[in-house]
């Protein structure tokens, strides 16, 4: 139609006798003839047959130019109504960012009333529908872009809940609908004077009406006109991880067992070559069964953790100071193997090697005595009193589940065998800051609220009495226990379990530990694990004796040489009130990438040789970029301090959590693929350097600067990448009710994990310090990032991509809230 040409039928050798093509006056073209000059318009059906006899047949006919001329006869200035429907919340979520890109770009050839006659009149309507209105195209980008923003719907108790795709409608939910199971989206209008009849007609079609569009339109010559397709949804029938663009590896297998990892001493060397050698070791760190000489450390599913047990690894077997910058240039066993002969050369000094560092011995005859905090722990110590900036807080957690069926007595027992096996929860921290394990400890007591026989209401309100009790709980470290779990009773089949802990002697890492074994004493309660004989307090105390050693006096020299050129936090807009430092309450939003998208991230990041940790990071800096004063700044980056000093020292229950200041600099625009891997290269070079820790680099800080108590570096980034969260047995409860997380001198904390192979990530906020709205702005325009980023490789691309940076349409609402609450100080 585009070229005037008639295509050839293919393949075809004869016709059959019985067909009279001269009698149905039809040709068979042979070769490509052209459209006959005397149509006007030329019209054409396509039919397409399939081997399960399926037919579609299409009419199509050729653009006119006439349609162009008409268009700027249109008249202009008259607000008119654009509805948009789809079949899931989903597909009506990527078709609103699809006409949001459409209706803002200035090239628009249609007018805008051929675009509301062409999704009103010639479109189907679906049941999740949303309409928006406006005197011009650009007006109703507008009214969408308000969408953008995230108008967030259930707030529960200082929790939101993100959408996983960056977009949140405002479900209305209260209204009642023509249709009973449809879903609308109600979105505040951009149009300052909306006529009567199409609010009217508006507020029918999000109800479910059905609506006659064509009378909007008598006496008007309207064209149908090209406008975005539909968002087609999709199953997936094979297993997500099996991904087109390299990811070859179920997250369940990728997921690193420290049981199935060697020791050092059992690879071969004997008659083998380096590549050998190295491929083998790759497989070993991976805990793949197989890896070939070019299979890729990143593409693998490889973090920075798996880095350092790695190069430790090669450091013991060839003698050589390899780095982690040395994996980052050279990430498969291949090329590795070039580096390790350049380096074999020359002799290294082993002082200055992470394997050079002692093998633990344990100390159990006296692993009851006193030893001290780490400089984590007693960060978070001192941070709780009401002394400090931000403090008032413990380093605690409160997790609200929903469980069906559960056995008391069974839990009862997981939970006391976990109490036996791990002996950082049978801790206690003295006031004189020490801490100690108790040899023994009464049975732990799980508490118990029956709400059988009460009506909902009820039940709703002692619900969240108990909720609001233990969600900001600062729980008593100088007694046993550090942490409360509640299960509310509320008929003979349904509970809610309620977890109250206190962070200061487990980490992260170590709750994933726990999580899993209790469910698998849980179910099998006379399974036996391998017996611990490494104790966190050897690990403490080995340690702290690596402070006299040539490696650590290394770290300390690197970072102090740094002091005075990191920059400070980012420069966000406060608004806080001295009542509210002395009491922060922290705000929990939670996003997802489903499953499809976070493996095409994953895939991403991987052609470009960056883990997927890297590039969230780096996402989250570009937003904080955004919003910042200046765009050259310091994040906290959580770590997990695990050094490879003993075989069991990822199987412990312990706070290893060590801090990292991490500088990032955005002044200078450049594709996102590239600042991840400045990013990550950064990171791993600091990581190197992580024995002086980030705690030590913020006391020579405050001392540098002066700063007091006030909260030095108060965002942090934190991530649980570590291999799937997911247990590889069926978890008690449905689902995730209510999460909130603390940290003394904390804004905001971004946490990242992985769970049955989606991405899930939490944001910890303190929301009064901020103007109203500003991190609902900054979470959402995260989450359209993360989005964008998996959806379309080439975004990582751009350099300063507008989508990428979408400012514009997330900061009025909360600058014009932010304006009124400073006129009404003023």
């Amino acid at each position: 139609l585009y070229h005037r040409e008639i295509p050839p039928t293919l393949n075809l050798q004869s016709v059959h006798p019985a067909i009279s093509l001269a009698d149905l006056h039809l040709a068979v073209p042979r070769t490509c003839l052209p459209w006959p000059e005397s149509a006007e318009r030329a019209v054409a059906g396509l039919t397409a047959l399939a081997f399960t006899g399926a037919n579609a047949h299409a009419v199509l006919t050729a653009h006119s130019d006439t349609i162009s001329r008409k268009c700027e006869q249109v008249p202009q200035g008259v607000c008119r109504l654009l509805p948009l429907s789809a079949r899931s919340e989903s597909a009506l979520s990527a078709l609103a960012f699809a006409y949001h890109d459409f209706l803002a770009s200035h090239a628009l050839a249609a007018s805008w009333r051929d675009i509301c006659y062409t999704a009103s009149v010639r479109r189907t309507h679906h049941r999740y529908r949303l309409a928006v209105a406006g005197c011009t195209p650009q007006e109703a980008a507008e009214e969408l872009s308000l969408s953008l923003q995230g108008n967030h719907h259930g707030h529960d108790n200082h929790q939101a809940q993100g959408k996983h795709k960056g977009l949140s409608l405002q479900w209305n939910d209260d209204t009642p609908l023509a249709d009973p199971s449809s879903r609308v989206a109600v979105i505040p209008c951009a149009c300052p004077e909306l006529p009567s009849h199409l609010a009217t007609l508006k507020a029918h079609y999000i109800k479910g009406a059905e609506i006659d569009w064509s009378e909007l339109f008598e006496g008007e010559e309207c064209h149908c006109v090209s406008l975005p397709g539909y968002a087609w949804q999709h199953e997936r029938y094979w297993p997500a991880w099996l991904d087109s663009e390299q990811i070859s590896t179920p997250p369940e297998v990728s997921a690193v067992d420290p049981h199935k990892t060697r020791r050092s001493d059992e690879i071969e060397l004997a008659g083998r070559s380096v590549e050998q050698v190295l491929t083998e070791l790759w497989a070993d760190v991976l805990a793949l069964s197989q890896v070939s000489a070019s299979g890729n450390f990143f593409t693998l599913g490889g973090h920075s953790l798996l880095a350092v047990q790695l190069l430790v690894r090669i450091q013991k077997i060839f003698h050589i100071d390899i780095a982690l910058k040395d994996l980052l240039a050279a990430p498969t066993p291949e090329t590795c193997a070039e580096i390790v002969k350049q380096k074999t050369v020359s002799p290294a000094n082993p002082e200055h090697m992470l394997s050079s560092l002692l093998q633990i011995e344990p100390d159990p005859l006296h692993g009851c005595e006193l030893f001290p905090l780490t400089d984590t722990q007693q960060a978070y110590w001192v941070g709780r009193s009401v002394d400090f900036d931000m403090g008032n807080v413990g380093n605690h957690g409160y997790f609200e589940v929903a469980a069906t069926d559960l056995d008391l007595d069974r839990l009862n027992g997981a939970l006391q065998r976990l109490i036996e096996r791990h002996e950082m929860l049978r801790a206690v921290l003295l006031p004189d800051g020490e801490q100690q394990i108790l040899a023994r400890v009464p049975p732990f007591a799980v508490k118990i609220m029956d709400l059988r026989g009460q009506d909902k209401a009820e039940q709703v309100r002692q619900l969240q009495q108990l909720r609001q009790r233990l969600d900001h709980q600062i729980l008593p470290v100088e007694r046993w226990p550090a942490f409360e779990l509640w299960v509310s009773l509320l008929d003979e089949r349904h509970v809610r379990l309620h977890l109250s802990i206190e962070f200061i002697f487990v980490d992260a890492w170590s709750l994933r530990i726990l999580v899993h074994e209790c469910l698998r004493f849980y179910y099998e309660p006379d399974f036996a694990l391998p017996a611990l004989t490494l104790s966190f307090r050897d690990y403490v105390l080995a340690e702290a004796s690596l402070r006299s050693s040539a490696l650590y006096e290394r770290s300390r020299v690197y970072w102090l040489s740094r002091l005075s050129s990191l920059p400070p936090a980012p420069q966000l807009p406060l608004v806080a009130e001295s009542g509210t430092r002395a009491h922060p309450r922290f705000v929990h939003r939670e996003g997802r990438l489903e499953r499809v998208h976070w493996q095409q991230l994953k895939a991403h990041a991987a052609k470009v040789e960056v883990t997927p940790s890297a590039v969230l990071l780096t996402a989250f800096a570009h937003v904080l970029a955004t919003w910042s004063k200046t765009a050259r700044f310091s994040l906290n980056v959580s770590t997990f301090n695990r050094l490879p000093l003993h075989p069991q020292v990822n199987e412990i229950v312990g706070d290893f959590t060590s801090l990292l200041v991490l500088a990032i600099d955005q002044e200078t625009p450049d594709a996102f693929a590239n600042c991840a891997k400045r990013l990550q290269e950064q990171l791993w070079h600091d990581l190197e350097h992580s024995l002086y820790s980030g705690i030590t680099v913020l006391r020579e800080l405050v001392k540098l600067q002066g700063e007091g108590i006030q909260a030095v570096m108060p965002i942090v980034f934190t991530s649980l990448l570590i291999g799937d969260v997911a247990s590889p047995v069926p978890p008690l409860w449905r689902k995730m009710l209510y999460c909130v997380t603390q940290t003394p001198q904390v804004w905001l904390d971004h946490q990242v994990l992985e769970v049955e192979g989606e991405l899930v990530f939490h944001w910890q906020s303190v929301d009064a310090i901020f103007p109203p709205g500003l991190v609902d702005a900054m979470f959402d325009a995260y989450c359209q990032l993360l989005y964008r980023l998996a959806s379309v490789r080439a975004n990582w691309w751009l350099t300063q991509p507008r989508h990428l940076l979408r400012k514009s349409c997330c900061i009025p609402s909360f600058v014009n809230k932010w304006c009124s609450v400073l006129i009404r100080s003023l």
